[in-house]
């Protein structure tokens, strides 16, 4: 594939999806566009408007990247490598303390 033309870079979506690791978040493509928009915002410039079928498109064009499609229609980008540990949001067992 190639790489759709909007301005991020490999460094940029690493930095998102690293990101929502670390805050133990899958990284779902709708999840991803949301980080990517306030990590914008945090230096000072506009959040691109591109849409989820190109952010796909992007995250399919790196190779450390492993994109899977998910139930609903979802797709998620993991990282090639990388342990996968995510909180389940949709879990009814509170893991963490009021």
């Amino acid at each position: 594939p190639r790489r759709p033309q909007n301005g991020w870079g490999g460094a940029e979506l690493f930095r998102a999806i690293d990101s929502l690791y670390h805050d133990t978040l899958k990284p779902y493509g709708r999840i991803v566009r949301k980080r990517l928009g306030e990590m914008a915002r945090a230096a000072g410039h506009k959040p691109s408007d591109l849409g989820l079928k190109q952010l796909r498109g992007l995250c399919e064009f790196y190779p450390w990247l492993n994109v899977q499609s998910e139930d609903g229609g979802d797709w998620s980008a993991l990282l090639r490598g990388r342990e996968p540990s995510f909180v389940d949001v949709h879990s009814p067992d509170d893991v963490y303390p009021p």
